[in-house]
């Protein structure tokens, strides 16, 4: 569920406060992480949360690194507190408020800024007393008053050079998109931090190495890794990863043996790979559209979103994913085939029934158009000519052909010079129609 947070610099004045929508499953070690970036706080100091003043007991202390009595913040969700005091750099006096406001009916990527009101902090100044000292002295700066020499040294070292009107308005008023901007950056990093139990795969230690190997060869490569603030967002150097890894996986064209299979687990393993291994969905009981077109883009085959749309919910009908209390989760049967591609097979005529499910007499006729159009026989898996089967292949309606390709059945290769089926492709369909 998503619920609007409010999120406020205690004492400060001009007020500081961001109003956020999360998700309300998010974890506070998570949650501390928006909280510096709506502000502007750098991280590097330590923080604590400290829950609401009961009479008669003390308050609730959360932290990273619990103490006696403390708990870990990252056991707590936002679901579980109303109200809390996130407290940035015990040493210092930066203490927020934070408050739930409650549940958003909007739908869409989290964390997301809704409002900011009032400046970034300025971190040094260890508190927002001195902040509200720095604004007042910058109006008179810019009215042209003489300035308070008691204050004017503080404030010049503690801010870059710049003229007295951006001074005044960067103690003010923060842009709303810079802050948006660090707030989709923690997005980020959370969604690739959620992906690291891909490291598992017995094969990352020899590509870490064989990558390694690559980069020392592109003296360009690393000249971008050590002079770009921001190398994973460079152009040139995702599109050398991204070339780096098609020639040692392949690139699921015509010659994949495995290219349904491929297509379906990644389409899984997106699900398991998140925090707690789900997905929340949509107040409509759908996947959040981000999440899909960050498969449709993972698998290659942009402008299908509503063919994956389709495979996800043939995979529930599967027995493969499930929703469970509003959540799309892994089911037992999902990971078995994550770890093991010889069950395929057997999962097959599951899947035949998911899709039915999905596409009624519409996907028995599409397997038989398959079938005519890449010359399939009990005997075998021989292709017709090429210009034939480029002929069939045109014929297909565009939906269909769209989720040919986020099947994994269509492809783009050399070998006709076009699209063409891939040989994973043909044997899936086999077993769809039971010519094993």
């Amino acid at each position: 569920m998503i619920v609007s947070l409010l999120a406020t610099v205690e004492k400060s004045q001009p007020v500081m406060s961001r109003l956020v929508n999360v998700e309300d499953s998010m974890n506070l070690g998570e949650l501390s992480q928006v909280i510096d970036a709506a502000f502007g706080f750098s991280g590097a100091a330590t923080h604590l949360y400290m829950g609401p003043a009961r009479e008669g007991t003390q308050r609730e202390v959360l932290s990273a690194t619990p103490g006696a009595g403390e708990r870990n913040e990252k056991d707590v969700t936002i679901s579980q507190i109303g109200h809390a005091t996130y407290v940035y750099d015990p040493s210092a006096n930066w203490n927020i408020h934070v408050e739930v406001l409650g549940r958003s009916h909007l739908d869409g990527p989290t964390p997301t800024l809704i409002d900011a009101l009032g400046p970034d902090v300025v971190e040094s100044c260890n508190g927002p007393t001195m902040m509200s000292r720095f604004h007042v002295e910058a109006r008179r700066i810019t009215a042209g008053l003489d300035p308070d020499m008691e204050v004017a040294p503080l404030l010049l070292s503690f801010l870059p050079v710049m003229t007295p009107e951006r001074l005044l308005r960067r103690l003010t008023q923060a842009d709303q998109v810079t802050v948006s901007e660090r707030i989709s950056f923690v997005a980020e990093d959370m969604f690739i931090g959620a992906t690291e139990a891909m490291g598992e795969d017995p094969r990352a230690p020899r590509f870490a190495a064989e990558f390694e190997e690559y980069l020392e060869s592109r003296p360009d490569l690393r000249e971008i890794l050590s002079m770009d603030p921001n190398p994973e967002r460079n152009p040139t150097l995702i599109s050398a990863m991204a070339e780096f890894f098609e020639e040692r996986l392949g690139d699921g064209g015509a010659d994949s043996e495995f290219a349904v299979y491929d297509s379906l687990t990644s389409i899984i393993e997106m699900v398991w790979s998140q925090p707690r291994k789900r997905i929340k969905l949509t107040s409509l009981g759908t996947v959040p559209a981000t999440y899909v077109a960050a498969l449709a883009v993972m698998l290659d085959v942009p402008g299908t979103e509503p063919q994956i749309e389709i495979i996800l919910r043939a995979l529930i009908a599967a027995g493969l994913l499930a929703e469970v209390d509003g959540w799309l989760t892994v089911t037992a049967r999902g990971e078995d085939l994550l770890e093991n591609p010889n069950l395929f097979a057997e999962t097959v005529p599951a899947l035949r029934d998911g899709f039915r499910l999905e596409l009624g007499e519409g996907w028995d006729a599409l397997l038989r158009q398959v079938e005519h159009a890449s010359s399939l026989t009990s005997e075998g898996t021989e292709s017709a000519d090429g210009a034939a089967q480029a002929v069939a292949i045109e014929e297909l309606d565009d939906d269909d052909s769209a989720l040919l390709h986020a099947l994994g059945v269509l492809a783009f290769g050399d070998e006709f010079g076009g699209e063409c089926f891939t040989v994973g492709g043909i044997q899936f369909v086999q077993r769809m129609l039971d010519r094993d």
